[in-house]
């Protein structure tokens, strides 16, 4: 029986899971084609950061946008988006992707939060005139010190509310809503933005590399079969299930199950947007 050396084998091992990691590093970034075709709602909560209550509060304020001023305003907050697509890029070929407003008139919004720092409003040809860029940007900033605080619900209220007070006040329509109460939301255990991809692959390849070098040391030239090598196989497995289960996104619509309260959704009305509109970091 031919002799293979450890650590050649711990090499080729370590090579293997290179490529598997390296492969699969997409799966924790969102790009526009992971996106679905239509969303279930005008809220997408992929990073599951909102409160059941205030998603429904926007869906129903949404839909009365809809209904009463002839305009959509949708929102996708997601935990990561991949760093070879800058947000203005992603959020405008999502917006072409659910065709945010109305056919003709081109009345929509589309609101981008991704939970790496990163934040975008992608507003319609339709509405330009009145969210210009200037305007866009400043209700960015007032979100800004609620993202930075991980208070989330307040976050998009503030921008879904700030973009529609501006939509019914030039449509002359009221839009009612529930006035909450707001509790801070209690500070979050899990990192508030994930690392990129690349850093976190690297990171677990380290680990996984001086896991085999110290079980390799422990296990001598030729050492039982049952030593060090379960341990580090039930280490390592453990790290890469950490890596490629636990740190995944929840799924389209946050874990909220997809529920259209405020009534008659029907997804993106075929609406265009030319680029206008503000970006930002917190």
């Amino acid at each position: 029986m031919m002799y293979v050396p450890r650590a050649r084998v711990a090499m080729k091992f370590f090579l293997l899971v290179s490529c598997f990691l390296a492969a699969s590093g997409f799966a924790f970034s969102e790009t526009v084609a992971s996106m679905p075709a239509q969303p279930t709602g005008y809220v997408t909560d992929n990073a599951s950061v909102l409160s059941a209550t205030t998603k429904s509060d926007l869906e129903s304020y949404c839909a009365q946008l809809e209904q009463k001023a002839h305009a959509q305003v949708f929102t996708a907050i997601l935990k990561t988006i991949d760093n070879d697509e800058p947000i203005d890029q992603f959020a405008n070929e999502l917006f072409a992707k659910w065709k945010v407003g109305t056919k003709g008139t081109n009345r929509g919004v589309l609101i981008v939060v991704s939970m790496d720092h990163k934040y975008r409003f992608e507003v319609g040809f339709g509405l330009e005139g009145i969210l210009n860029d200037a305007k866009v940007g400043d209700i960015g900033r007032e979100m800004v010190p609620l993202l930075k605080q991980a208070q989330y619900d307040q976050a998009i209220q503030t921008a879904v509310h700030g973009v529609g007070s501006v939509i019914a006040a030039d449509a002359n329509v009221t839009i009612t809503s529930p006035v909450h109460q707001y509790h801070r939301q209690p500070v979050r255990t899990q990192d508030p933005g994930p690392l990129p991809a690349g850093i976190r692959i690297f990171g677990i390849l380290f680990v996984i590399l001086i896991l085999f070098l110290v079980f390799r040391r422990r296990g001598g030239g030729g050492g039982g079969p049952g030593g060090g090598s379960g341990i580090g196989g039930f280490l390592t497995g453990m790290i890469l299930g950490n890596l490629l289960g636990g740190g995944g996104r929840g799924g389209f619509g946050g874990g909220d199950g997809g529920d259209n309260e405020g009534g008659g959704f029907g997804g993106g009305g075929g609406g265009e947007s030319g680029g206008g509109g503000a970006s930002g970091n917190w």
